[in-house]
């Protein structure tokens, strides 16, 4: 790696520094060298990514290129990803906390959330409306549901203690504290005054297992717990529709991310345990992302 600070620290301004660290994470293969580069130089310098077009003649101090190849070093030779070294990742125009711990939140999901929200009311109802989020992590789903209906009794579930940790303190954090957290194991170890539930949402581990072995280096430092769905790909979700089926209320929808091939096996799996209106809702690259689901 060639030296980041010469002897003349002021000869590495921003314009300078961001195509050198851009085209040493292209030669170490990083899909998105100059966005990395630049929210890296950003969260060094505390300034926005286009204050550094504004700022792109200012000097760095040595100080600041040591924290800067810090960074570097961490993003093209251990592959972390970018959320986990800056600890933070924007879902749905929220700021989460994310660590090892969690999934990092993807844009995809929130086609999970708009689905949601598409079949949720958005004023008051005489009686409260139940929903769970399955599989919750960093608990952007549930958040970004709180956030847009304020109105909804809320429950988040995860079988990982540390995940639930950090999606109550987003919770704190963003000041949407109405949200139940329970550890369990998907709805199981949910409490009786949850029951019965009008919507279920979850985002579970659906990679096949032999997938596992392939993914990409930064996939490999995300909870594998949360990526591997089983020999198929679908061992969790077949367990989640059949506790879903025992919990939803009458005309109930369940609501679940699922992989870009697997939409109609998993189509048919729902209309098989007895689900109606079951469909498939494409992600914003036209892939199947979403299955969609209601109990008669």
């Amino acid at each position: 790696m060639p030296e980041l600070a010469p002897p003349s620290p002021q000869s590495w301004n921003v314009s300078r520094l961001l195509e050198w660290a851009t085209g040493f994470f292209r030669d170490h293969g990083i899909d998105t060298p100059r966005l990395d580069a630049e929210v890296l130089l950003a969260h060094t310098l505390a300034l926005g990514r286009l204050e550094l077009y504004t700022h792109y003649d200012r000097p760095l101090i040595a100080a600041e290129l040591a924290a800067f190849k810090d960074l570097i070093l961490h993003r093209a030779r251990k592959r972390l990803p970018v959320a986990y070294i800056l600890g933070q990742k924007e879902f749905w125009s929220l700021p989460l906390k994310v660590s090892q711990q969690v999934l990092i939140p993807r844009p995809d999901t929130e086609c999970l959330v708009e689905a949601a929200l598409a079949r949720l009311p958005k004023g008051e109802l005489p009686t409260p409306m139940r929903l769970v989020d399955v599989c919750t992590g960093s608990g952007a789903v549930a958040l970004a549901l709180q956030k847009e209906r304020p109105h909804l009794e809320i429950w988040a579930t995860d079988i990982s203690e540390q995940a639930l940790a950090i999606a109550a303190e987003n919770s704190r954090m963003l000041g949407l504290e109405g949200i139940r957290f329970v550890h369990g194991d998907l709805l199981l170890d949910l409490p009786p005054d949850a029951l019965p539930l009008h919507m279920i949402v979850a985002n579970p581990p659906y990679l096949r297992s032999d997938e596992m072995a392939a993914l990409a280096p930064e996939l490999l430092h995300e909870p594998a717990i949360a990526l591997d769905g089983g020999e198929d790909g679908l061992v969790t979700l077949r367990r989640l529709l059949e506790q879903s089926w025992l919990r939803l209320a009458p005309e109930g929808f369940f609501l679940c991310e699922i992989g870009h091939e697997q939409g109609e096996s998993t189509r048919l799996l729902a209309a098989h345990l007895g689900y109606e209106d079951t469909t498939v809702l494409k992600d914003y690259g036209n892939c199947d992302r979403v299955l969609v689901a209601r109990r008669p």
